[in-house]
């Protein structure tokens, strides 16, 4: 089993960031540009990540306006001995840093959702 996880510090409060984090998954999730009246976001649940067994998200305020947010995944059917596989987790990795990044731009206003 490999578990994958990235962390990235927000500059915000810990409830500001959990707010943001329920918007930038809503959009992911909805924000498909498909339905009436949805907005077209520039991020998706079309990655890799998709395929873990389960995970962790958390936020730890290590400050007043500062918010260190953590994301592990659990994919139990890599076997890290495996090189082919531990090609795919430094791939899922680097996803998941993107993600993270992504996430970090949004939060802090940075990235526009499209309309």
């Amino acid at each position: 089993m490999a578990t994958i996880g990235e962390t990235v510090d927000l500059g915000m409060p810990v409830e500001e960031a959990r707010k943001k984090w329920s918007e930038y998954v809503s959009g992911m999730v909805i924000g498909s540009g498909l339905g009436p009246g949805e907005h077209e976001y520039p991020f998706r649940w079309r990655k890799e990540e998709r395929e873990a067994d389960k995970g962790v998200v958390q936020f730890v305020a290590i400050g007043d306006d500062t918010t260190r947010f953590s994301v592990a995944l659990d994919f139990p059917e890599l076997d890290t001995r495996d090189e082919e596989a531990q090609r795919r987790v430094e791939r899922l990795r680097a996803l998941l840093r993107y993600d993270l990044d992504l996430f970090k731009e949004y939060s802090e206003g940075r990235l526009r959702i499209a309309s």
